[in-house]
C-alpha cells in the first residue's frame, strides 16, 4: 500500500511565522519512533542503565495491566526482569505508578511526576457524561480532592480504608453506591480518583497482600502541587503549538499557571520525543483532552 509522505513544518523560534515544511516517508517515520521509543537493536540498553530514563523516553509505560508495563520495560533493557521494575516502584522508588493520559494507570519517573501534575491537571478529561444521579458538583469534587490529599499525607490506605476516610471527611453522599463497577457499585467519590492523581494528590502504594493501596505523591510532586491557586489563571501559553488542543482553562484549585505553563510544554515536548512527528489532535488524544 502506498502512503502519501509525512509533512511536518518546522520553526527557528516563536517569531518565526513562516517555517518550512519538509517531508518524511512513513518507514521513515516509523525509523523514528522505534528509536525513540528504545525498540531498534542499536538502542538497546544493558540492565545498568537507568529505567526511569528508559520509561521516560517512553513519555510513560501504560501500566493498566500491570505485567504488560513490567515486559515493555523489560524490552527496552537487557537482564532486566519483573523484579527490577518492582524494586524502582517500592524500593528505590525511582518510578511511580499513578494514574496518567486518558485517566489510566502509568508508570512514569518520579523525578518527572511534577511535570506530568502540572500538565494533566489542566487537561480536561473528554469523559462520557455521567447520568445526572451519579454526578458530583464543582464543589463536591474539590472537596473529595481535598480529603484525598488530606487522608493520604503519611498513610498507606487500601481502597476500602481510603473510601471510608473520604466518606467520613465529606459527608453521606460522597458514599453513595452509583457507579456501576464490575458487577458491583463504586461510592460516588470514586469517579474523582483520577483527578486526585492528575492534582498530586494521590499516587498507588505498595500491595498489602493481594490489597492495592494509595499514599500520598512524593514529596517534589506534593511540593509543586502546594502551588495550587484558588483562582484559576488563563494566561499560560504553553511554548509548543501542539498544546493548543489542551489549553483549556484550569479549574477552580487546579495549580498557578506558571506551574500549568511549564508542566504542560514540557509534556508535550516529551511526547513530541517520544511519539513525533505529529500534531496537536494527536497529541490532543492520546492526553485524553477535547479534539478540535
Amino acid at each position: 500500500m502506498r502512503h502519501d509522505p509525512f509533512r511536518i513544518r518546522l520553526y527557528r523560534g516563536r517569531t518565526d511565522r513562516g517555517g518550512r515544511v519538509i517531508e518524511l516517508s512513513w518507514p521513515q517515520v516509523s525509523a523514528r519512533r522505534l528509536e525513540r521509543a528504545g525498540l531498534m537493536p542499536a538502542a538497546g540498553q544493558g540492565p545498568g542503565a537507568g529505567m526511569a530514563a528508559v520509561v521516560a523516553g517512553m513519555c510513560g509505560a501504560h501500566a493498566q495491566v500491570m505485567p504488560a508495563a513490567e515486559v515493555s520495560i523489560g524490552l527496552r533493557l537487557g537482564g532486566v526482569t519483573r523484579a527490577h521494575v518492582r524494586d524502582a516502584l517500592w524500593k528505590e522508588r525511582s518510578l511511580v505508578k499513578t494514574y496518567g493520559p486518558r485517566g489510566t494507570v502509568h508508570l512514569l519517573p518520579a523525578r518527572d511526576l511534577p511535570m506530568w501534575v502540572g500538565a494533566m491537571s489542566s487537561i480536561p478529561l473528554t469523559k462520557r457524561a455521567a447520568p445526572p444521579s451519579m454526578r458530583m458538583t464543582a464543589e463536591q469534587t474539590e472537596a473529595v480532592v481535598a480529603a484525598i490529599r488530606e487522608v493520604l499525607s503519611g498513610a498507606e490506605l487500601t481502597i476500602d480504608e481510603l473510601s471510608a476516610a473520604v466518606v467520613a471527611a465529606t459527608g453521606p453522599w460522597a458514599g453513595d453506591l452509583v457507579m456501576p463497577a464490575f458487577q458491583s457499585w463504586w461510592p460516588r467519590w470514586r469517579q474523582a480518583m483520577s483527578l486526585a492523581a492528575h492534582r498530586g494528590a494521590l499516587v498507588f502504594g505498595p500491595a498489602r497482600g493481594r490489597k492495592v493501596t494509595y499514599t500520598a505523591a512524593p514529596t517534589a510532586s506534593a511540593s509543586f502541587a502546594a502551588s495550587a491557586s484558588a483562582a484559576p489563571s488563563a494566561s499560560a501559553a504553553p511554548a509548543a503549538s501542539a498544546t493548543a488542543a489542551a489549553s483549556a482553562a484550569p479549574t477552580a484549585g487546579a495549580l498557578a499557571g506558571s506551574a500549568v505553563a511549564d508542566g504542560l510544554g514540557g509534556l508535550v515536548r516529551s511526547y513530541l520525543a517520544a511519539y513525533g512527528p505529529a500534531g496537536p489532535e494527536e497529541f490532543a488524544r492520546w492526553a485524553g483532552g477535547p479534539v478540535g
